[in-house]
């Protein structure tokens, strides 16, 4: 038998964390962190980290701008779960980054690096650069993908001029419940609203300035999309009020929230509407029965 893992997903804002705190506090679990940006030392309100009453790997493990592949998630991500389950804990994976979870649920196999000049020539081109050559070269690589999201459309770029076409996957590891906390868009949007307006009470802008002025770069900071890209263009001067580039922010995570519902509930998620724990306990209970 596979061993059992639990996965939570869902869009930004939509209650992952609290859902994941709840189950592992009910099921002896650790949540382990599957956000692109968690794994940064100093990116705490822009990413979303919260304080839990469990314990969260995976999470504060690199310095900005150092090097983090989906290829390395997957593996350390694989080291955490064989850990907690040679303890007898659930291991419970939790994150919005649809392509960190998709690797390491498929058991993807993965192209080859490129070396440093293809790295350095890809981060030169532009966005749109980039998905016109991935539309040329290969277009399903663009399914699901957050095309605003730079770093990810250069890995499938260079992972197409090395030869790749496709994910190619081997049998999954894991006998995984996917559960994806799912809210009505009016909701979900005032939801993602509320939560951002909370964050610059907090002094969301103030940690953007401060990696800025400890010798982060600004084009990297962008690359992270959403909060970064948007208050890094509002300290550059690109929009000529706080107020404009929120509300342009506010409108992207819309559409990226839209983008994340539309990539998990093309998969075997369970739906748990409006993060509800008494459901998602239901299923996962279901779940562990039938796994032992």
């Amino acid at each position: 038998m596979k061993p059992q893992l639990l996965v939570i997903v869902g869009p930004t804002a939509s209650g992952k964390s609290s859902l994941g705190e709840a189950l592992a506090l009910a099921y002896d679990g650790e949540i382990i962190s599957a956000d692109s940006r968690q794994v940064y030392r100093g990116l705490d309100l822009g990413s979303g980290k919260e304080r839990l009453k469990v314990p969260q790997r995976l999470i504060d493990i690199k310095d900005p701008e150092e090097r983090f592949t989906v290829m390395e998630w997957c593996d350390r991500a694989r080291q955490e779960i064989d850990e907690l389950l040679a303890a007898g804990r659930l291991p419970i994976i939790v994150g919005g980054t649809g392509l960190y979870v998709s690797a390491l649920l498929d058991g993807y196999d993965f192209a080859p690096e490129g070396d440093v000049k293809l790295k350095e020539s890809l981060a030169a081109m532009s966005t749109a650069e980039l998905v016109a050559e991935l539309k040329q070269t290969n277009a399903p690589a663009l399914e699901g993908l957050d095309t605003r999201n730079h770093r990810y459309l250069e890995r499938a770029v260079e992972k197409t001029r090395l030869g790749w076409r496709a994910p190619t996957t081997s049998e999954p590891l894991y006998d995984a419940l996917v559960l994806l906390a799912d809210w009505p868009r009016p909701e979900l949007y005032a939801r993602i609203d509320r939560r951002l307006d909370d964050r610059l009470r907090q002094g969301l802008l103030g940690e953007v300035q401060g990696l800025i002025k400890d010798g982060v770069s600004a084009d990297w900071l962008k690359r992270l999309g959403l909060e970064y890209r948007y208050l890094t263009d509002y300290l550059e001067g690109r929009y000529k009020s706080l107020n404009e580039a929120v509300e342009r922010l506010k409108f992207a995570t819309h559409h990226f929230a839209r983008r994340q519902l539309i990539w998990w509930r093309r998969r075997s998620a369970q739906m748990v509407p409006q993060a509800d724990v008494k459901t998602a306990k239901k299923l996962v209970e279901k779940w562990r029965r039938v796994g032992i």
